[in-house]
């Protein structure tokens, strides 16, 4: 069983800073080549657009954009901002501002926006949960009386750490009743939001691989997709984990930070080659068709 633990907003102090996953996952930085790459991909649950973090690595300049599946109407919705993660209702955004790393609230199409929380928190990675009441999100640093897997209530202004353990990425069953996360950067792990239980589904050492990120839920709450890092002689690949029997699919090599549209048919990721120069696209959007595996350019330099 784990321990919930509500904590006031003025205890709460970061002693370490926060690493992004940019710095750790061997992403491909700008050069001669790739000016600005495109990250962390949201697909909107109504289907129209898709939300993503682009501009350079370093951070400045970045900004989330949106754009319409068929690759129309892209444009930046906010600045300095990254993890975009869509409201239920796919008419609004939290996205993370870098200047004070605090949550905001992005309408769409219009971009107006409003500032979430205020707390001296280095939080990342959020995810809306369906009844849209409260946002799961990670703190990556600190003691291990901060670090963790958090949620915030949005009315009440309560934070509860649910995951008194490092976790990074949470994202909810479309039900609400489970959070699936990366333990300890390396597990994939699963979090019973009834019973508190905590139960691994798999290691990244038995897929030949030292880390894990980025994982999500299907629609149907029956699948989980996420991405392994690359490695001195492997890429990137995107897997698909099904719970029912607990088997695992390679889905593609080349790609990270899957992300599924709403009817469960195609995914959008973010190519990435490193092993491999001069690859068209590398660095920005594709879709993938998971009956067909048809793979098809979204977003341009």
């Amino acid at each position: 069983m784990t321990l919930r633990s509500g904590i006031s907003l003025f205890a709460l102090v970061i002693l370490n800073a926060c690493v992004g996953d940019e710095d750790v996952t061997g992403f491909i930085r700008p050069g001669p080549s790739v000016s600005s790459v495109d990250y962390q991909p949201s697909w909107s649950p109504n289907g129209e657009w898709i939300a993503y973090r682009h501009g350079p690595a370093d951070n400045q300049g970045s900004g989330v954009h949106i754009i319409r599946p068929d690759g129309s109407e892209r444009r930046l919705i906010i600045d300095s901002s990254e993890y975009p993660d869509w409201a239920p209702s796919g008419t609004e955004l939290v996205v993370k501002r870098f200047y004070n790393s605090q949550f905001h609230l992005v309408q769409i199409p219009s971009g107006i926006s409003n500032v979430l929380t205020h707390d001296s928190l280095s939080k990342l990675c959020p995810s809306w949960h369906p009844s849209e009441k409260k946002i799961a999100f990670s703190i990556h640093a600190g003691p291990d009386s901060i670090a963790g897997i958090w949620e915030y209530a949005i009315i009440d202004s309560i934070y509860t750490r649910i995951l008194p353990i490092r976790g990074i990425d949470p994202d909810w069953s479309p039900t609400g009743n489970r959070l699936v996360f990366i333990r300890e950067f390396s597990i994939l792990a699963l979090f019973d939001y009834s019973t508190e239980i905590t139960e691994d589904l798999i290691e990244a050492s038995v897929l030949s691989s030292h880390a894990l990120w980025y994982p999500s839920f299907s629609p149907d709450g029956e699948k989980i997709v996420f991405h392994t890092n690359p490695t001195s002689s492997q890429e990137a690949i995107i897997w698909i984990y099904n719970l029912s029997d607990k088997s695992i699919n390679k889905v593609m090599v080349g790609g990270i930070e899957p992300s599924w549209s709403p009817d469960g048919l195609n995914l959008v990721y973010v190519r990435h080659l490193i092993h491999r120069k001069d690859v068209v696209g590398n660095g920005y959007l594709w879709i993938l068709n998971l009956l067909t595996g048809y793979q098809s350019h979204l977003t341009h330099p």
